[in-house]
């Protein structure tokens, strides 16, 4: 019964990615280049969902002289097919792979300049809003889900097609709107996913379906 259906937000706590440093202070301390655009993307290192073979090869057409990839995921079966095209189309200068402990996920975007995630389907993408909240531009697939959970806030373009991600990221360079849309996502994001304003909704919640027990 669509009547007795409560669609409720996934909460996260704003505070753990507040910027409290400046950008390069966070590269300084990672030990990431200082003069060149960092790409970031945060998803599990395989193909087939996460799509970590078309990031880099769409990087990889982009000068590395003004840009630096990171991709911050947990290891599985595909892995080994992501780290050897990286090593195969890239310069082991040009990028950083890695899997770290979630505590310190927040420092991977405090110091970088574009978000991307270019899987084709999520369930929701919880990375959406976390590079939201560091108040980085955000490239996603343009599909329902990534619209519902970016709102207007995201750069959306066919990431099934080649050159598509690397000619969205050449175009965001140029767009002088960035720093007003990320204040504005910001604003959406503490609107509608701050767990401090969901919480209550959450205990009512669960008030009204302990009351029609």
């Amino acid at each position: 019964n669509a009547k007795k259906q409560l669609v409720l937000s996934h909460g996260f706590h704003l505070d753990k990615f507040e910027r409290k440093e400046l950008t390069s202070t966070f590269r300084i301390k990672l030990g990431l280049p200082i003069n060149r655009k960092i790409i970031l993307s945060v998803g599990a290192l395989n193909v087939s969902s996460k799509r970590m073979d078309y990031l880099i090869r769409e990087f990889s057409i982009l000068d590395r002289s003004k840009f630096y990839l990171i991709i911050i995921g947990q290891k599985d079966a595909e892995s080994e097919k992501v780290y050897k095209l990286a090593s195969q189309l890239l310069g082991e200068e040009d990028y950083l792979i890695k899997t770290i402990p979630y505590s310190e996920i927040e420092q991977y975007y405090f110091a970088a300049d574009i978000f991307c995630l270019t899987s084709l389907i999520e369930g929701f993408g919880k990375v959406f809003v976390e590079a939201l909240i560091a108040k980085l531009p955000v490239i996603a697939d343009d599909n329902e889900v990534a619209r519902e959970v970016l709102n207007e806030f995201g750069f959306f373009a066919n990431l099934s097609k080649d050159g598509e991600l690397s000619t969205t990221i050449l175009k965001l360079l140029g767009n002088k709107t960035l720093e007003k849309n990320s204040n504005a996502a910001y604003d959406f994001v503490k609107l509608k996913y701050n767990w401090i304003n969901l919480k209550p909704k959450y205990v009512e919640m669960f008030k009204s379906l302990l009351r029609n027990l």
